[in-house]
């Protein structure tokens, strides 16, 4: 593995960490590093995973709008 991998492998873990703490960031950085594995794992000819990191960063945008902050109710007057 190069640098290059053990960054977005660090960025990965950096994103269960904040998804542990419930941060909706996490789903953000999923994106960023799910759509660098497709594109490292195609270009290594592994076209199955990339295709399976391609799903993670669609899942990880519906992740990201479905944890949209939920306006508080209205003060009982």
């Amino acid at each position: 593995m190069t640098l290059w991998h053990w960054i977005v492998a660090a960025a990965s873990l950096t994103g269960v960490l904040l998804n542990i703490r419930r941060r909706r960031e996490s789903f953000a950085i999923w994106f960023g590093t799910n759509s660098t594995w497709c594109v490292i794992d195609a270009t290594a000819g592994l076209h199955a995973q990339a295709t399976l990191m391609g799903v993670y960063a669609g899942l990880a945008v519906w992740g990201y709008r479905a944890w949209r902050p939920v306006p508080a109710p209205p003060a009982p007057s």
